[in-house]
């Protein structure tokens, strides 16, 4: 093995672990901010959502980009993971979805609209609200940082890899779909 292909691994390993840190950092501020979000006005309460998951967005497509976690993603890694041991106390979560909702008043409904990657959009388009996009973000991603405080030996790579595979199941819809309201409600002066 040559000293160059050393390094190169060398490298490339840390700056999977930064990208991973920076992952998993976003993820808990994320959180916290749920956690936290019934103080300030309405405009402040938007700006600082539309910040914080700019932020987790940036840091999620680092993280699959840069990092190559994506080989993780598809390898044999995963199947070992650990997977969900952990879920958010339901009482939990619905008493901040509660504060969530009462958070964001009048600026919390949208009317859906359809994936445009399907040929066809559904039948039934009706309104949908940014609680339930944050809230739905907000089990997933908990529950990955419940698991990582639960299993301290668990290393960053695997807390990231569940982060990453959660976002391109289920959470990265609810997070695009609630960073295009919030920015309209942010540059929509009517409202």
């Amino acid at each position: 093995m040559s000293d160059h292909s050393a390094a190169t691994r060398s490298a490339r390993a840390l700056r999977q672990k930064r990208l991973a840190r920076s992952l998993i950092r976003e993820a808990e501020e994320f959180c916290a901010l749920i956690e936290r979000l019934a103080a300030g006005s309405k405009r402040d309460i938007v700006r600082r959502l539309l910040r914080q998951l700019a932020a987790l967005e940036h840091a999620t497509v680092e993280a699959h980009a840069r990092a190559r976690l994506r080989t993780i993603i598809r390898g044999n890694d995963l199947g070992c993971l650990p997977r969900r041991q952990l879920e958010v106390p339901h009482s939990h979560w619905k008493s901040i979805s509660s504060a969530v909702w009462a958070a964001l008043g009048d600026r919390n409904a949208y009317w859906q609209y359809w994936d445009p990657l399907s040929p066809t959009p559904p039948r039934d388009m009706g309104p949908y609200y940014v609680s339930t996009d944050l809230i739905d973000m907000y089990i997933d991603i908990k529950s990955v940082m419940l698991q990582r405080t639960a299993m301290p030996d668990q290393d960053e790579l695997a807390t990231a890899t569940l982060l990453l595979q959660d976002y391109h199941y289920h959470w990265g819809r609810h997070l695009i779909s609630a960073l295009g309201v919030l920015y309209l409600l942010d540059v929509d002066s009517r409202r």
